[in-house]
């Protein structure tokens, strides 16, 4: 019986991290739909802002080098998932 009580806390606590470090995820998953209306709505946002900026400045370098880098990122964050 001692032996068993010397081994009984070890063993619990051997369950217990067991427990804590092989838990599922509990993240949403993200469907498909959600990324690629979120890849949509990234590419109009940037689309109006492009527009905004050339109502600015006109046909200027500095929209189009910005437009470049949102598509970019658009497609980095959202449209390549």
């Amino acid at each position: 019986m001692r032996r068993l009580m010397r081994w009984l806390p070890a063993a619990l606590v051997f369950v217990a991290l067991a427990l804590a470090m092989f838990q599922p995820n509990a993240s949403r998953t993200v469907r498909a739909d959600d990324i690629h209306e979120r890849c949509a709505d990234c590419l109009r946002r940037l689309q109006q802002h492009y527009e905004q900026c050339q109502a600015q400045f006109g046909f200027d370098v500095r929209c189009d080098e910005q437009y470049n880098r949102d598509v970019v990122n658009c497609h980095r964050q959202f449209c390549e998932q």
